[in-house]
């Protein structure tokens, strides 16, 4: 196994991740429907997947590496995709999140077509889902302000903690260059940053002051 380290952390966020998504199923957290639960489950499935390359397919040569890589890209955009459904079902406007949501969709549509056919690059999956990541954050942010529960604002922070570990994941900020570097503190920071979000959306489901 290569790269220990990031390997076993982005396994370890897969299963967080499977786990939250049953914790945000349809019938336990009602807001957003089954998008909370996809969104969940296609961050688990990128980690999973991720993990696999990191550790036994990194090399570009490697067999497996390209198909991987690809599934990687695809669920990164399948969470954009989800993160979008996530804000409009908080829009107090029903007809603003449809359009959203078709919005949604095309972004969605062209990026597969680009992924499969013309580029594969990283920066393209922080293209797609750095704005649905900051729509996410602010319209979490507002419904937050506007009921005065801390428990969304929770939520809130745990999109804030995503973006911090991106941006210190795209510097290349680790605990150790070898042996714990900036893709391990990525996933550790992502985890607790999931579990914020997952405690916050649930509180979404539950009338104010429980």
């Amino acid at each position: 196994m290569t790269e220990v380290a990031v390997t076993l952390t982005d396994y370890a966020l897969a299963l967080e991740c499977l786990l939250l998504a049953w914790l945000v199923r349809p019938s336990t957290a009602p807001r957003g429907g089954f998008w909370p639960a996809v969104f969940f489950a296609s961050l688990a499935v990128a980690a999973g997947v991720g993990g696999t390359t990191h550790g036994f397919a990194s090399l570009p040569e490697h067999p497996w590496h390209a198909a991987l890589w690809t599934a990687t890209m695809l669920s990164i955009g399948v969470t954009a995709l989800a993160e979008w459904a996530l804000a409009a079902s908080l829009w107090s406007n029903a007809s603003a999140g449809r359009m959203l949501m078709r919005f949604a969709v095309a972004m969605g549509a062209g990026y597969v077509g680009v992924v499969l056919f013309v580029l594969d690059d990283f920066w393209l999956a922080l293209v797609d889902y750095l704005p649905a990541t900051i729509v996410l954050l602010i319209t979490l942010t507002r419904h937050a302000r506007a009921t005065g529960r801390r428990s969304v604002a929770l939520g809130a922070w745990g999109m804030a903690l995503t973006m911090f570990a991106a941006v210190l994941q795209q510097l290349q900020v680790g605990l150790h260059p070898v042996h714990f570097d900036h893709n391990a503190l990525y996933h550790v920071l992502q985890g607790i940053a999931m579990a914020m979000l997952c405690v916050g959306w649930r509180a979404l489901g539950r009338p104010a002051g429980e």
